[in-house]
């Protein structure tokens, strides 16, 4: 169900006895909702913004920095709200324990489906952003920001566009074969396609490369400390 709300703790666990700050990120139709249990004072902003609020927690108070998305403006392309909690692992556990009562637990990767079924997003930048998260060199990293940059689908998109450009006039030249009027010479369509070809064969190229940059082994070295590894 992509339309009911999800949660997912989305930042690394903190240790056991130390501070650091969390991240609680909610998506779906009662995302606002909810957060009003937790934060009587919270008012749904006419735009994304920022909130400062504090909370309650078992006779714990912590202040939580609200990043509020209204949609469609947000990931999801839902309401989002993200809390970003500066406090103790165990005292951002209770606060999702609480919240998970009222929403549903996220899946893997579910606020990124839900990014490209609510058009957020295309095919390739969803791959993109899971190759940024289980990348394991620089090199692939890399090149999955591009894709997430949206330099494949730009490509792409142009020589469509190109390619449906050449082909009116190649077929208004056919309706108006009787008349002295010439909207593109076999000379220039030839230019045109060979150009494109070229395109795509570079851009064939690079994606193949991307795919083995994916599948790149990795090699560990392990000796005593200062053995000259």
């Amino acid at each position: 169900n992509s339309q009911d709300t999800i949660a997912a703790l989305s930042s690394a666990s903190v240790a056991a006895g130390r501070a650091g700050v969390s991240i609680i990120r909610l998506s779906g139709p009662d995302s606002f909702s909810a957060i009003s249990r937790f934060f009587p004072n919270f008012r749904i902003p006419p735009r994304r913004g920022i909130l400062q609020a504090t909370v309650n927690i078992e006779g714990l108070t912590a202040a939580v920095c609200l990043y509020v998305f209204p949609s469609p403006h947000s990931y999801t392309g839902q309401d989002m709200v993200e809390l970003h909690i500066p406090a103790a692992g165990a005292v951002v556990e209770v606060l999702y324990k609480k919240l998970s009562g009222c929403v549903r637990q996220a899946g893997p990767g579910e606020f990124t489906l839900r990014a490209y079924l609510n058009g957020r997003m295309d095919l390739t930048a969803a791959e993109a952003v899971a190759q940024i998260i289980s990348g394991s060199n620089a090199a692939q990293i890399a090149a999955a920001e591009k894709l997430l940059a949206g330099n494949l689908s730009g490509a792409a998109a142009d020589m469509r566009r190109q390619i449906l450009d050449l082909l009116s006039q190649l077929e208004a030249g056919l309706d108006f074969a009787d008349e002295e009027i010439e909207f593109v010479s076999v000379e220039q369509a030839a230019e045109a396609l060979a150009s494109l070809t070229a395109r795509l064969e570079d851009l064939l190229g690079s994606t193949i490369l991307y795919e083995r940059m994916i599948d790149l082994p990795s090699v560990g070295i392990a000796g005593a400390v200062n053995a000259g590894k």
